[in-house]
């Protein structure tokens, strides 16, 4: 395998189907490896997305598949980094501003989802009280 067959395969692995990475895995021990790799990366990558929507679904009181900043509030004092901290209205406005996407005012749960796998950039800036309630409601999460 080259260099090129490697990216290709590592980039879009994670597409391909379960059947088409079995088939892939035939024409060699090195295919084989890299199919498991996947697989297993795969796997934990739905896992951590399922745990996500869990904690989504557990403060949707309304269940509208958003969350208000009453509905936001909720989950970001659940998964607070020391037990009793409620969010104030400026944390939930400022963690609402950094992730709802189309500007409604309310986050889809593509949105919340997206930002806690995708958004490291906010966790990069060490101010940023988002990118540390992030950091820390992903240690609570099965990875």
């Amino acid at each position: 395998m080259d260099r090129e067959e490697f990216q290709r395969f590592l980039m879009g692995g994670l597409a391909r189907t379960v059947a088409e990475r079995r088939q892939y895995a035939k024409k060699s021990k090195m295919h084989r490896k890299l199919a498991i790799l996947l697989d297993r990366i795969s796997f934990g990558i739905d896992r951590r997305t399922k745990a996500l929507h869990s904690m989504f679904d557990a403060v949707d009181d309304d269940g509208s598949g958003f969350l208000t900043a009453t509905e936001l509030r909720e989950l970001m004092a659940k998964y607070a980094d020391h037990e009793g901290h409620v969010p104030s209205d400026e944390e939930v406005m400022e963690f609402m501003e950094q992730i709802d996407e189309n500007g409604d005012m309310k986050l889809s749960k593509a949105e919340f989802v997206l930002f806690m796998l995708h958004n490291d950039d906010v966790v990069d800036e060490t101010d940023s009280k988002v990118g540390q309630w992030r950091n820390h409601a992903l240690e609570k999460v099965p990875w």
